[in-house]
């Protein structure tokens, strides 16, 4: 089985944005990786981020029209695995995206989540393994 590369919020808002620190990387990730899998939840909080910071939400909308990015997971269909990372990790801080990419991540064998949120480094699946993260040298 091939690996699966799961995009989370941070690198898809800096590598859509030159002014964030972490452009390069997330421009190198771009070059890495030809099809990203995400989920709606983190869609949503890259166009929030977009327009707070002045910037085109079409941007990100034309990466998933592009296949760059593929919207894959509907929460409905994880809610039982997306609520377990909500509840388990509150006291984290974890949010919705957070929590979808976990659930993806748990049901995609040989799947990486590609982020810049430290909070996957401490992500255990239900069996205790780890979860794998792509993040910058901080």
């Amino acid at each position: 089985m091939s690996r699966r590369y799961l995009l989370d919020a941070g690198p898809w808002f800096a590598f859509l944005s030159a002014a964030d620190k972490h452009h390069a990387w997330a421009v190198e990730q771009f070059r890495r990786v030809t099809d990203f899998a995400s989920c709606e939840p983190v869609l949503t909080e890259v166009c929030h981020r977009l327009a707070y910071y002045g910037l085109k939400q079409d941007l990100a909308l034309q990466c998933v029209e592009r296949g760059a990015v593929r919207l894959e997971f509907a929460f409905q269909d994880y809610l039982p695995a997306g609520r377990h990372y909500v509840l388990k990790y509150a006291d984290q801080k974890i949010d919705l995206a957070d929590a979808c990419l976990c659930a993806m991540a748990e049901d995609v064998p040989q799947s990486q989540v590609v982020t810049l949120d430290r909070l996957f480094e401490r992500i255990r699946f239900p069996d205790r393994s780890a979860l794998d993260a792509a993040l910058p040298p901080f």
